[in-house]
């Protein structure tokens, strides 16, 4: 299997203008992920009440080269039921 060649460099070129935490060290590439609740309440996607567990996988861009890192993450989104007096 031969991957693809590695994405053109963006150096921490974030969306929206968004600028990447201090003390990282820039090394061209950089992504951002953000969940937006709010919006996935709206759209019905999540349920007030329940807990939501959020997990993401990252990989460093150098598939072919020596030493391509990955990890992961999670985190816990509870979303609270509102009552409205």
């Amino acid at each position: 299997m031969t991957p693809d060649s590695d994405p053109a460099k963006n150096n921490y070129n974030l969306d929206g203008g968004d600028t990447a935490p201090t003390g990282l060290t820039n090394q061209g590439y950089g992504a951002e992920i953000v969940w937006d609740v709010d919006a996935l309440l709206a759209a019905g996607v999540i349920e007030p009440g329940n807990v939501y567990r959020v997990q993401f996988m990252v990989h460093d861009g150098d598939q072919n080269k020596v030493g391509g890192d990955t990890g992961e993450g999670c985190a816990t989104v509870f979303v609270e039921e509102t009552t409205t007096p």
